[in-house]
């Protein structure tokens, strides 16, 4: 039988008390923050302790997520995300992505879009082993 270790420590930073969301959204924002956490573990490189950072804030009708975290070198592949995040700023033109399978940003991209009905951009950087996610959405309609 083989043993399985893994420890996930998280950072929740800034989490701004200005973010009240319709109860009817809570599954869709749930779901998002799942996926995000699930591509820390999955595409950190990194055996176990993963590690992330979270904030989120609002700016009048748009909420900001950022989530960072260590990864190890050479665990992000720069020409298949950079692929990925052009397809997501051309959703609104390319009909239906399929969002069932692959990446999970093509999934939060299709709950953004279509279950919470908001623009959204998601932008990333990789600097010094450490990979950084942001995603931006108009949640004006959503929003309390």
């Amino acid at each position: 039988m083989q043993s399985f270790s893994n420890t996930f420590t998280h950072d929740i930073k800034d989490i701004d008390p200005q973010i009240n969301l319709k109860g009817s959204t809570l599954p869709s924002v749930v779901d998002i923050f799942k996926i995000l956490l699930d591509n820390v573990i999955k595409h950190s490189g990194l055996p176990d302790n993963h590690m992330a950072n979270i904030s989120a804030r609002r700016n009048q009708s748009h909420v900001i997520i950022q989530v960072s975290n260590p990864v190890a070198s050479n665990s992000v592949h720069i020409e298949t995300v950079d692929a990925i995040i052009s397809q997501l700023s051309n959703w609104e033109n390319s009909g239906s992505i399929n969002s069932e399978g692959g990446s999970g940003l093509y999934k939060i991209k299709k709950i953004l879009s279509v279950d919470l009905k908001c623009a959204s951009a998601i932008s990333y950087s990789c600097e010094n082993d450490v990979f950084s996610l942001s995603i931006e959405a108009d949640l004006g309609d959503v929003l309390l």
